[in-house]
């Protein structure tokens, strides 16, 4: 039943592309409403116009547009379930009631999928690790707003090689530190070789820092320094 008996609505004005004006019979406005979100709450003329219609309206255009949003930001690239949320709370000042329903429906609908995403992070460090230790990389995944639980489930199984990455990466910072070395040593620049024992401990301090682990550090060192 409707409450509140009052005015009617007079006429439904187009204003936009697939957006309506509702105008009722004393010529107050409300609007615009997606078309879809009037289909939605069954508005058309004649029908009274209550305050639990309004309230449904508003929170109908409300959805649609957190859904809408939501589907342009996933369509350019992939987002956790958490910077989805974070989207369209900071920059679309969608309500938490909203959001959350909006979330829902993406995940119905195959839109989110934080553990599905984590895989193919992964998966993508398997086949190039660039200079990323598997520490940084579980970080950065936990950074995005992937729990830890599905961390832990996307980087169970099959251990990552970071050893390449780290190689590559050390190589370069060694040159680095012989620079430095080098210049801070007396005498004509380059005449004298840095202390091993110098390079040693400013590359083992470097990668550890980068979040390499024990074994993929010495496992460095020995290549570079020890041959």
């Amino acid at each position: 039943m409707e409450d509140d008996a009052g005015e009617s609505i007079a006429a439904l004005l187009e204003r936009g592309k697939s957006s309506y004006i509702v105008r009722l019979t004393d010529g107050r406005c409300y609007g615009p409403f997606k078309e879809s979100v009037l289909v939605e709450c069954l508005v058309k003329r004649g029908r009274l116009w209550t305050q639990a219609l309004e309230q449904e309206l508003a929170y109908a255009q409300q959805l649609a547009t957190a859904k809408e949003s939501a589907v342009f930001y996933l369509s350019h690239a992939s987002h956790t379930e958490a910077e989805v949320r974070r989207y369209l709370k900071v920059k679309k000042r969608i309500g938490s009631k909203e959001i959350h329903e909006t979330v829902q429906w993406l995940r119905d609908s195959g839109w989110l999928d934080d553990e599905a995403l984590g895989e193919r992070i992964v998966q993508r460090f398997r086949e190039n690790p660039g200079s990323e230790s598997e520490r940084s990389l579980k970080a950065r995944l936990m950074r995005r707003g992937i729990d830890s639980n599905t961390v832990a489930s996307v980087l169970a199984g099959e251990t990552l090689d970071e050893y390449p990455g780290a190689l590559k990466l050390g190589r370069k910072r060694l040159d680095l530190i012989d620079y430095k070395l080098s210049r801070s040593l007396e005498g004509d620049y380059g005449s004298r070789i840095p202390r091993d024992s110098e390079r040693r401990r400013l590359l083992m301090a470097y990668l550890a820092r980068k979040g390499y682990a024990q074994g993929t550090v010495m496992r460095v060192i020995q290549t570079l320094l020890d041959h």
